[in-house]
């Protein structure tokens, strides 16, 4: 109640303008918490009846592996949308020779370090596993441009006699959305 309500003024605050950082970065808190529950559940895994330290049940523990990576991508994905979009950072693609291969070799890393965790539950793997989460998150987003990442956004206004300049700089005034309600 009281996140959402958080939520919900700083959403009612921010000019439609601003909805795609806001989104990337309401995004990011959304992957932190995964982060933050499943570091939780492993540390303390008796206070959500999981088993104990080091016995952990199997399915709880592929549970909590996946949601841990998965959060700590969105987290550091998101950061670097944000980044990006707000003009923080570079909207040009960040490239690098051999980035696919080290994607790939991460991601089945990935998976590795999620199968090792599940076989010998050592906290060590588990914040390999997270740090090479945020890692990956950070490299799959830095060679998406900016307009690529508005270009989804965007694409809500085209049948509303929007340009995508005029929306990315923030030029218009008096456009009416399906419900009759100016944005």
């Amino acid at each position: 109640l009281i996140g959402g309500s958080i939520g919900a003024f700083i959403a009612y605050r921010i000019p439609m303008t601003a909805m795609p950082e806001l989104v990337a970065g309401f995004h990011s808190l959304v992957g932190l918490a995964a982060v933050f529950v499943a570091i939780s559940a492993f540390l303390n895994p008796e206070a959500f009846n999981l088993g104990t330290p080091g016995n952990i049940k199997l399915g709880s523990l592929i549970e909590m592996s996946i949601g841990a990576a998965v959060g700590a991508i969105t987290f550091s994905g998101s950061v670097i949308a944000f980044l990006k979009l707000q003009g923080i950072m570079s909207g040009s693609p960040i490239t690098f020779k051999g980035q696919h291969p080290l994607n790939a070799i991460i991601l089945i890393s990935i998976v590795v370090l999620i199968y090792l965790l599940c076989s010998t539950q050592s906290p060590n793997l588990f914040w390999i596993l997270l740090g090479v989460s945020f890692l990956i998150g950070f490299l799959l987003i830095i060679p998406i441009t900016q307009k690529l990442i508005l270009g989804r956004f965007n694409k809500n206004f085209e049948n509303k006699n929007i340009k995508k300049n005029d929306f990315i700089e923030g030029e218009f005034e008096d456009i009416e959305d399906d419900n009759d309600r100016k944005i």
